[in-house]
């Protein structure tokens, strides 16, 4: 990871930690465009996402997590409270499981 990249990461956490949620989106887009292969920023986007109540956004994000990254067992419990909050119940009881 270069020292942009880290800047980028660091600025996007403190912005989701403050609560300036619109702010951590932009930031954690930039940074999955740039590394689309990094499941850390994808899964914090979708953790914003979830937290602005945009649900197929974070869900979208969650799957690409899981596409990435199989075993990560968070993955699949933020993807089951994603699909939750969209009233696709028996999907996220699957991912519960």
């Amino acid at each position: 990871m270069n020292d942009r990249t880290q800047i980028l990461k660091n600025e996007a956490l403190s912005q989701l930690q403050g609560g300036r949620l619109a702010e951590a989106t932009v930031s954690y887009r930039r940074l999955c465009e740039s590394a689309p292969r990094d499941a850390d920023s994808r899964s914090l986007l979708g953790a914003v996402h979830g937290m602005l109540d945009e649900f197929e956004q974070a869900e979208a994000c969650c799957r690409r997590v899981i596409g990435l990254q199989p075993k990560a067992i968070g993955a699949y419990s933020n993807l089951g409270n994603a699909l939750r909050f969209q009233g696709k119940m028996d999907e996220a009881e699957e991912c519960y499981h």
